[in-house]
């Protein structure tokens, strides 16, 4: 699940639409820590976290662990 949520952000790097990214886990959570480049109100950075969390769960699924896709915590951080 980690590879493939870094697959995904990677991807997005690569097309432009993130600065840079990290994937973090904490138990069973997967963390998307991403600088998007358009900032973070941006419909597309929104959209490529709940993809990138839907793709995990597919992953999860397969492997036969839980794997069920919960409400999406969203907090957007801006340095100042």
């Amino acid at each position: 699940m980690m590879k493939k949520a870094q697959d995904c952000l990677a991807a997005a790097k690569a097309k432009g639409t993130l600065e840079d990214f990290f994937v973090a886990r904490c138990g069973d959570e997967i963390d998307l820590i991403m600088t998007p480049r358009d900032g973070v109100n941006h419909p597309p950075v929104h959209k490529l976290a709940w993809d990138t969390f839907l793709a995990c769960t597919a992953v999860a699924k397969s492997m036969k662990l839980w794997g069920q896709a919960r409400t999406c915590s969203w907090t957007p951080s801006v340095a100042t």
